[in-house]
């Protein structure tokens, strides 16, 4: 693998030959500690989780996420869902199917564009 991290081959030469799962790169025992951390990993990760927590919206706010990512996993839209709600705002959340990463934006873009369409005054 650390060949092809070498600057020299592009994106999809690269997710071409990486391997399909954590598993086949990962030690079993790491792979069981980035799925139920604690300890320093479990305090790491959630001084890195900033992405929803700590601010509060002021606008309007929609999530679209596909439940057939698996590089963005849906479930960090849900926890974000969830952030603003203990917030006390109020983030409904679309999924846009069993997709993968690059086809969710695309089945997502007209959804936004309609919500947005939605949001202008009559």
């Amino acid at each position: 693998m650390e060949a092809l991290f070498d600057g020299l081959h592009s994106q999809q030469q690269v997710f071409a030959r990486l391997p399909a799962t954590p598993e086949q790169v990962l030690t079993p025992e790491f792979v069981r500690r980035l799925r139920h951390p604690t300890g320093p990993l479990l305090e790491a990760m959630r001084v890195n989780d900033t992405t929803c927590s700590g601010w509060t919206p002021r606008a309007p706010v929609h999530l679209y996420a596909a439940r057939g990512d698996k590089d963005v996993a849906i479930a960090n839209s849900r926890h974000c869902q969830a952030e603003f709600a203990a917030s006390g705002t109020t983030a409904a959340l679309t999924d846009v199917g069993d997709v993968g990463h690059f086809v969710s934006p695309l089945r997502s873009m007209p959804l936004i564009a309609a919500w947005f369409e939605h949001l202008l005054p009559a």
